[in-house]
């Protein structure tokens, strides 16, 4: 079923609203939608920190407890308690006291394959992530 002009443009008009970044770059090109995710996932992290950086928040107060929180638990994939990282599904909640509910442990290697299926799948971290740990 072919969509007239004015709903298209409607459509696009609606998702622009919804977002906080305008899908062009600097010089009026379009980018890609996983350029797009990454730049909301990055914009998002950097509402959430204002003039820190992302390194300063790991050496914070605030992320040494949620460490001591996962210490000693297993990667939630392949149940391996060696060379445990700390996964956020989304950075919405970084820097608030929801930020543990929405990381989860997974190991090195497991970490890099959640990010590197990510990137493939041109998916967000969160889906990419539970994709990866069911499949």
């Amino acid at each position: 079923m072919n969509k007239t002009i004015s709903q298209q443009r409607n459509k696009i008009r609606r998702r622009r609203k919804s977002s906080f970044i305008n899908p062009k770059n600097r010089r009026g090109k379009k980018i890609l939608i996983s350029e797009t995710k990454l730049i909301h996932t990055y914009y998002n992290r950097k509402i959430r920190l204002g003039k820190r950086k992302y390194k300063s928040h790991l050496k914070s107060k605030h992320w040494k407890e949620i460490r001591e929180f996962f210490k000693g638990k297993p990667c939630t994939k392949c149940n391996s308690k060696e060379n445990i990282n700390i996964h956020h599904l989304t950075y919405r909640f970084l820097g608030t006291k929801k930020e543990r509910d929405s990381c989860i442990p997974l190991c090195k290697y497991c970490h890099k394959d959640v990010h590197e299926y990510a990137k493939a799948e041109d998916l967000s971290l969160m889906v990419a992530t539970k994709e990866f740990i069911l499949s």
